[in-house]
């Protein structure tokens, strides 16, 4: 059922790519690639989704949307990061946080932030994680998102956790469940497995730092 599904978005993409290619449409080609690319990374076929946010990425610097550029970079990073390369995460993240912010565009700005927090954190940089986890956090609760919001707390538990705070961490915990427990979103749930077993000690520092990397 999935495969038929997921073969669906991946043909009609791979149609538009090759059809706008074939005409020199830049921006229709460049769109497709950014969606064939998060798509590619839905189904965790990291080399291919590199290559099509490359695409994606050279096109959108081509038309000169910084923005949409901004948003490539974000899943460059969100790549680098599932891969563990997180020296070429924390660049491509730093890169979009900076045009995000001079574009004021909150909602993926605070997106970015979080996820710099946790390439901090896996770096072993707790006061660079703890100020951009702040600044996430200030974000996207000011905008009420509460997907956005349980994922900072997830990543605010295991900041705590490394810290040393294990009732920090168990109060993060338990609010990230309060907004994330009846989401959808699979980043949200596997960012909350994280929390729980932090907060409930089941898991050594090594697993858990390998799991938050592929959320």
């Amino acid at each position: 059922f999935f495969s038929s599904r997921w073969d669906e978005p991946r043909g009609h993409l791979t149609w538009s790519l090759e059809e706008a290619r074939k005409l020199g449409d830049l921006f229709i080609q460049t769109c497709s690639a950014y969606n064939l690319g998060r798509l590619h990374m839905s189904l965790r076929e990291l080399e291919e989704a590199e290559l099509r946010l490359g695409e994606a990425l050279h096109g959108f610097l081509g038309l000169g949307n910084r923005g949409s550029a901004a948003f490539v970079r974000a899943e460059l990073g969100v790549l680098h990061l599932d891969r563990g390369e997180l020296d070429r995460a924390g660049d491509c993240l730093r890169e979009a946080e900076s045009v995000l912010s001079a574009l004021e565009h909150a909602l993926v700005g605070g997106y970015v932030q979080i996820t710099l927090a946790e390439v901090e954190l896996l770096q072993g940089k707790l006061d660079e994680a703890r100020r951009w986890s702040q600044l996430g956090l200030g974000r996207v609760r000011a905008l009420q998102h509460r997907v956005l919001q349980g994922i900072g707390l997830c990543v605010e538990a295991a900041l705590e956790w490394r810290s040393g705070d294990s009732e920090a961490c168990s109060r993060a915990s338990a609010a990230a469940r309060e907004l994330l427990g009846d989401s959808g979103w699979g980043e949200g749930r596997a960012m909350l497995a994280v929390a729980d077993a932090l907060a409930g000690g089941e898991i050594d520092r090594e697993a858990i730092l390998g799991h938050a990397r592929a959320r």
